[in-house]
């Protein structure tokens, strides 16, 4: 685990296809406990509420959709547990920000965390136009982002809250022993 700027950031990889539906069966609680998560990315899609009807997990879900943004949804962690276990909805490559109450500003487009190079420079840009390190840390702290969490060959994370990363870092490597 980094800390940078206050924020925790790790890595991990421990051969699970979806970090976000393994962390739901290993302890659904992680995800859970947070009222408010903004789905952000779909199998590497940014475009989710455009395609909600054809991600029939998520479509079953449809009233349970606490907010729209910009081609985003929130819905509860609750939600996002349920989905997660019932339908296999995530399957990699996805991205998820959890927050205790609803975010007041957009995520900005160009967020991505699914990048190993963070570790080796806070200063990386995942896409074109992205965000810096420090910018996303300084986003989450302005909207009340307590972790974001992205998966696909590994799981990254940004967490506000040390406790929280350390939590995490207890289930995923709790993965690796169970696999």
């Amino acid at each position: 685990m980094l800390n940078h700027r206050g924020a925790s950031i790790g890595i991990f990889d421990v051969g699970c296809i979806s970090y976000i539906r393994c962390l739901s069966e290993q302890d659904p609680s992680m995800i859970a406990r947070f009222p408010y998560v903004w789905i952000s990315r779909l199998d590497s899609d940014r475009s989710i509420t455009n395609e909600l009807s054809s991600f029939s997990a998520l479509a079953q879900y449809e009233r349970e959709v606490i907010q729209r943004k910009d081609r985003k949804i929130i819905v509860s962690g609750p939600t996002v547990v349920k989905a997660a276990l019932a339908d296999n909805f995530f399957n990699g490559f996805d991205e998820i920000w959890c927050f205790q109450r609803v975010p007041p500003e957009e995520l900005p487009q160009s967020v991505y965390i699914a990048a190993r190079q963070w570790l080796k420079s806070p200063n990386y840009i995942g896409n074109p136009g992205g965000l810096t390190l420090e910018q996303i840390v300084e986003w989450m702290k302005r909207s009340g982002s307590v972790v974001g969490l992205a998966d696909g060959d590994c799981l990254n994370y940004v967490a506000q809250d040390a406790s929280y990363a350390h939590e995490l870092e207890d289930n995923v490597l709790s993965l690796h022993d169970l696999g």
